[in-house]
């Protein structure tokens, strides 16, 4: 799992996070995680606040679940 953090020029459009999939705006930046070199999608604060080790769990089954 890696991210990528990504100025915000002019005012984005809303985003969905990857993770609690709850839309939100990006302010200066906006967080892109990426699994094996291929974007999943961004994080929101709240979900990002809570650290890499609940990303990555998240994440995780957020991917398992798409899987099936």
């Amino acid at each position: 799992m890696q991210l990528q953090i990504e100025h915000v020029c002019s005012l984005p459009s809303r985003q969905t996070c990857v993770i609690c999939s709850h839309f939100f705006q990006p302010n200066l930046a906006r967080v892109i995680v990426y699994t094996k070199d291929e974007a999943q999608g961004d994080l929101c604060p709240a979900c990002l606040s809570q650290g890499a080790s609940f990303v990555r769990t998240r994440l995780e089954q957020t991917l398992n679940l798409s899987a099936s």
